[in-house]
Order: structure tokens, then C-alpha cells, then sequence
């Protein structure tokens, strides 16, 4: 989906790159037109171009340049050309195709997917296992559409009051917040409005209600995964467009490196961000 826009637009920024190469290391080429052929005894044999072509008077003509001889720098510059101009044919083509695969190919998402049905038909796919639908398990969609929580083949993780979670992480962040007696959802949907006003839903890991409105926390823990990392921003992405500032009604987390998270600085951050607007 996303990942596979993002290498077509990647492949036309690297094969751009290259087209410039080419078209500069064969600016100073003529004509290849015609065959290369071996002259000389062995030895001192020397690489010649051999053209015919017809001229103004519409007499057929013939003609024979001597490029250099077969080691030296003349034919090897006269090959390289040759090769760098051929390149950037094929590199123009290449470009040209991808860039009208990329203008067509539609990235989508499930959730957007399901909401685009009639009401009836959501309402059956989220009461529905997931298997039953092609719904891409691991992204938000996936979580809406299934009966409560999918846990499934998930080392058990639970908070101090009794919650299932995914992570060590988020079980530090559910107890620190029970810690403070500070209310909280855990993975619930939110509705949202996109820049067309269309209905998604997404499902922060964390709702708080204070005194300044809803606070969505988002802890992320897998950012080396290309897919999970773009699933993330494209939801934070959506956050900021619907009216989540950082760091005032949207908290962003993420795991050190090697896995975990600092619960001091948990501890900081629902202090100041949270405990003053309950």
C-alpha cells in the first residue's frame, strides 16, 4: 500500500539520478549509428566505426572512422558513451512508465474501506471476526473490526488493575496512570473527521477525559518496521489535521533503544501534561 508508493516514488528519484549522470557523461556524443569493427594487425589492432548513410544528392555513401586503438582511453571513452546514451534511453522510458504507475496506483486503507459501505454493512464487518473480511492484521481497521481486543498468539501482559495490554511498555504507562487515579480508556475507537469530511475512525492506545477535553496518547514500539512505522504516521498525521497539538492534547512515546521505556520520564510526563487538567 503506502510502503509500495513510497518505493516507486523512491525508484524514479534514484533512476532520475541516474538519467543525469548519463545524460552528462554522454553530452559530447555525435552518432552511433553504424558497426564497430577491428583493424590492424594483432596487437596494433584498432576499433573503427563504420557508417554509410545516403547524402544531399541521394548517392549512398560509406565512410570508415578510426576511434583509437582497442586499449586506449579514445575507444574507451567512445564505448562509455555509447553505454551512457543507451542508458539513458532505457532510464527515460523507465521514468515516464513509473511516474504514470504512481499517478494511478491508489494507496488505501481498510478503515476508509469499511466506512465507505452503507451503515448496515459496518456494522456487521465490526461485529464480525476478522477473518472473515480481508482486513490487513496489525493495522488500526484490523483492532475495530474484530470483538473486543485481539490477543491472539500474544504473550500475556497485564497492568496492575487487571488490563490486558500489548507491551511492558504500555503496562508501565496503565500503571503510572492508575498510580494518579487518573481514568482511562485503552484502545477504544475515536471518530474522526478527515480534511474531506469523511468519517474515520482510528483507536489510540490511550484515551484520557480532563477538564481541557479528550488527551490521546499514542506509545510507539516497533518503529523499525516499515510497516508499523508508516501505519503510526499516517495516524498522527491524521491526529494533527483533526486538532491534536503535541504535546497538549496529544502525547507521543516511543521505546528507547533495545526495547522498554524510562518510567521516570512516564511519571514527568503525566505530572505535567495530565494530573494539572484532572
Amino acid at each position: 500500500m503506502f510502503r509500495f508508493l513510497n518505493e516507486i516514488n523512491d525508484e524514479i528519484a534514484r533512476e532520475e539520478r541516474l538519467l543525469k549522470v548519463a545524460i552528462e557523461r554522454s553530452k559530447d556524443s555525435d552518432d552511433y549509428r553504424g558497426s564497430m569493427i577491428l583493424r590492424g594487425p594483432k596487437g596494433k589492432k584498432v576499433l573503427v566505426k563504420q557508417r554509410r548513410y545516403v547524402d544531399d544528392a541521394g548517392r549512398r555513401r560509406s565512410e570508415e572512422v578510426v576511434i583509437g586503438a582497442v586499449e586506449s582511453g579514445e575507444a574507451a571513452n567512445y564505448i562509455g558513451n555509447e553505454y551512457n546514451t543507451k542508458l539513458a534511453i532505457i532510464l527515460q522510458n523507465n521514468i515516464k512508465h513509473l511516474k504514470r504507475l504512481s499517478a494511478r496506483y491508489k494507496a488505501f486503507d481498510f478503515e476508509d474501506i469499511i466506512i465507505s459501505l452503507p451503515e448496515l454493512s459496518q456494522r456487521i464487518i465490526r461485529m464480525s471476526p476478522t477473518n472473515a473480511f480481508l482486513i490487513d492484521k496489525g493495522t488500526p481497521s484490523a483492532r475495530i473490526a474484530s470483538k473486543g481486543k485481539d490477543f491472539a498468539n500474544k504473550t500475556t501482559i497485564m497492568s496492575s488493575d487487571g488490563l490486558q495490554v500489548r507491551s511492558k511498555s504500555e503496562a508501565i504507562i496503565c500503571n503510572l496512570l492508575s498510580q494518579y487515579s487518573i481514568e482511562y480508556m485503552y484502545e477504544e475507537r475515536l471518530e474522526l473527521k478527515d480534511e474531506k469530511g469523511f468519517r474515520i475512525i482510528r483507536v489510540p492506545d490511550f484515551t484520557i477525559k480532563t477538564k481541557k477535553g479528550i488527551v490521546i496518547w499514542e506509545h510507539l514500539g516497533l518503529l523499525d518496521n516499515d510497516e508499523y512505522f508508516e501505519t503510526n504516521a499516517s495516524k498522527l498525521r491524521l491526529y494533527w489535521m483533526t486538532g491534536f497539538v503535541l504535546n497538549e492534547n496529544l502525547i507521543v512515546t516511543v521505546d528507547e533503544r533495545g526495547g522498554g521505556i524510562n518510567a521516570r520520564t512516564i511519571d514527568n510526563i503525566i505530572k505535567t501534561s495530565i494530573v494539572p487538567y484532572i
